[in-house]
């Protein structure tokens, strides 16, 4: 148990990058919005923001966040306050879900901001494309030059030469650089996103309002994003379900929380610790005022119902003792749990044999596996490496080229898929919708059926779904609310297989610590996730195929961070790993999965092209298994190149024709090469001894 002392160093490491007594930028102040005079989103909100602060807005789905800070960014009004900058302050605001103006190219968007730079930047580029389309005619070229020398004057004089290279960094980290002539209409959602994030940092604003950031973010581009957004002259108020996210960037929390924001100064795991004590300050509050109630309660009782001369003091303290006694216990206070009723799963879950699929590029290549009862599988690659397209076949909507997937008949699937309540009608009833959905959900074996109407409203309870939202239609909620309409109706048919898509995308906080919960807890069956939320799948899945690209498929035993660990210390070239090359990767096989899990499977495995020792498998660590199933094919690599130099140098001494230079460069591979094949080989031969 940690002392005294170190407790206070741990609140002062927690303090210490919390900025203060700079400028403000942004100061809000009496903000209140309500949904109909009676449910309050936000009510006399005040809030300031100082130049340089990192703000993280956390609260549950439904509570106000996304409406904040449109409002903070101007993009939507609200009943009542006030919002003041300094003059010239520029605030950009990037949405859950960006658009953009239709006809818009990826190019358009990014430098679409209506002020003097982008404006400038604008006139340049139009001005660089006519003198490209003038051609030879002598006065079109005359005029697109003069069009072009007032472009670089005006670049000149606002500093635009910076912003258009930092614009071109800026879409190249986030992978939209190779789309810059796309519809943004022909985007997926992903991408648009990548887009929209884009065109906000490009303008180098004062203040950056970001609503979940990191959805559709592959890790390497939230590791970047981390990176920029911790520069110190960089403000921003970011609303993110990503803890690991907040806990890097953010210095300082704030929560909304029953209409009123609170506010936590320190890392995402320090506002857990303060939040602890806020609540725990609540209910202690909430019972003393209870205990006065009733001895107020039993005076007002006693007074005559003429008398006119009650004291008004006693009376105000009464109703305000009231208010206390009666006051929310705030969205953490519910204890909320989720329960299994699954099916049992039998000796045959699900096989994949020889799975290979291709698109413009190869998603699966003679991929093999066999699903065990009780598997829990995170899937993590780059975007458009075909995770999803992974799902689908899983689910039978995508079509193999060749190969099978082969499925038991106890499974009962369960499919969170990333596309949302796409095929909703949203004029459907919430509790509607919930009762129908229990009404066709099986249970278990040794379960009693409860009723749907019983069951939906546990559900909804369970879910955060206060009764005053459950008579209103699916169309009126908000991005997370149906988010986690679409979570509860896929756990409400109590599947054995449970697929999900990106489900911590648009969820609060409590909904998923509720569902990590149910994960570890109460379910039993399979477990398949895409998800680039570092903490949600280090927290589910301790076994994760790693998506590569080109139909590679890597497999591998551990952690999220675990792998991200791995890769830091292995994949860079020259450490004695994979050197970050494709050839390097290795396909995941079936004979391995069966092995490793014994006679139960019934996979007839193919013979792996590249044959990993099974049993020295077993006994390696996971740095050791990987490292191991990488060297020999990075050994085979440096003799290929070594056999290329040989030949170089031979055709060089019969018909000599390089320079002197090249000559030498050939050579001192050549000696690295030598070097480095001894010992990876070295390497090897002490791994293989690990039998």
């Amino acid at each position: 148990m940690a002392t005294v002392d170190e407790e206070e160093a741990i609140r002062a490491a927690a303090l210490a990058n919390v900025v203060t007594g700079t400028p403000q930028v942004l100061v809000a102040d009496g903000l209140t919005n309500t949904f109909d005079g009676a449910r309050f989103q936000f009510e006399d909100l005040q809030l300031t923001v100082c130049r340089g602060q990192k703000l993280g807005l956390v609260g549950i789905n439904g509570c106000g966040k996304s409406t904040l800070l449109k409002v903070l960014g101007k993009k939507e009004s609200c009943d009542s306050g006030t919002i003041e900058s300094p003059k010239a302050t520029v605030v950009t605001y990037v949405e859950q879900d960006p658009e953009f103006p239709t006809g818009s190219t990826v190019k358009d968007a990014v430098y679409g901001a209506d002020n003097p730079l982008m404006r400038a930047v604008r006139a340049y580029q139009l001005a660089t494309e006519a003198i490209e389309g003038a051609g030879a005619d002598p006065d079109a070229l005359e005029k697109a030059m003069d069009r072009f020398e007032k472009a670089t004057a005006t670049m000149d004089r606002v500093g635009g030469w910076d912003v258009e290279t930092y614009a071109q960094q800026v879409m190249s980290r986030l992978g939209v650089m190779s789309l810059e002539g796309s519809q943004v209409v022909n985007l997926s959602g992903g991408q648009r996103k990548r887009v929209a994030l884009a065109a906000a940092l490009v303008q180098k604003p004062d203040v950056l309002l970001l609503d979940e950031p990191t959805n559709h973010l592959d890790v390497e581009a939230i590791e970047w994003l981390e990176k920029l957004l911790a520069e110190r002259s960089l403000t921003f108020v970011c609303v993110t379900h990503d803890r690991y996210f907040l806990e890097n960037v953010c210095q300082e929390i704030i929560e909304l929380d029953t209409a009123k924001l609170y506010r936590y100064p320190g890392s995402y795991e320090r506002f857990l610790e303060l939040k602890e004590e806020r609540m725990n300050a609540e209910g202690a509050a909430r019972d003393r005022a209870r205990n006065k109630l009733r001895g107020e309660l039993a005076w007002m009782r006693k007074q005559p119902k003429a008398r006119q001369a009650k004291s008004k003091a006693r009376e105000e303290r009464f109703y305000e003792l009231k208010t206390k006694a009666a006051a929310p216990a705030g969205a953490s206070d519910k204890g909320l749990t989720l329960s299994s009723k699954t099916q049992r799963l039998g000796k045959t879950v699900v096989y994949l044999k020889g799975a290979s699929l291709k698109f413009s590029a190869k998603i699966l290549d003679n991929f093999a596996y066999e699903f065990d009862r009780g598997d829990r599988i995170g899937i993590v690659g780059g975007n458009g490496v075909g995770k999803t397209t992974f799902l689908n076949v899983l689910m039978g909507k995508q079509l193999l080229d060749t190969g099978e997937v082969v499925t038991g008949g106890t499974v009962r699937y369960g499919y969170y898929e990333q596309g949302g309540l796409v095929d909703m009608d949203d004029d459907v009833r919430v509790m509607e919708l919930v009762e129908d959905t229990c009404a066709g959900a099986e249970v278990g074996e040794d379960e009693e059926p409860v009723p749907p109407q019983v069951q939906a409203r546990r559900l909804l309870n369970l879910f955060q779904f206060p009764a005053a939202r459950w008579n209103d239609r699916v169309g009126r909620l908000s991005g997370g609310e149906k988010r986690r309409l679409q979570l509860l109706k896929v756990l409400a048919t109590n599947p054995n297989f449970l697929v999900l898509d990106e489900p911590t995308n648009d969820l609060d906080i409590l909904s998923l610590q509720i569902l990590e919960d149910f994960l570890l807890n109460d379910y039993k069956g399979c477990l398949v996730i895409v998800s680039h939320d570092r903490f949600f799948v280090d927290k589910v899945a301790k076994h994760l195929f790693l998506f590569e690209g080109d139909g590679v498929v890597r497999d591998f035993q551990g952690t999220f961070t675990e792998y991200l660990d791995y890769r830091q210390d292995f994949m860079k070239p020259g450490a004695g790993g994979v050197g970050g090359s494709k050839a390097a990767a290795v396909k995941l096989e079936a004979e391995e999965a069966a092995q490793n899990k014994g006679s139960s499977q019934a996979v007839d495995a193919p013979t792996p092209s590249t044959p990993a020792p099974r049993k020295k498998a077993k006994k390696m660590s996971n740095k050791q298994r990987f490292e191991f199933s990488n060297l020999e094919k990075d050994i085979e690599s440096l003799g290929e190149r070594g056999r290329e130099l040989d030949a170089l140098l031979a055709a060089e001494a019969e018909n000599p024709s390089a320079g002197y230079d090249e000559i030498a460069a050939w050579m001192e591979e050549q000696a690295r090469i030598e070097v480095e094949t001894e010992s990876k080989t070295e390497r090897w031969l002490e791994l293989a001894d690990l039998e």
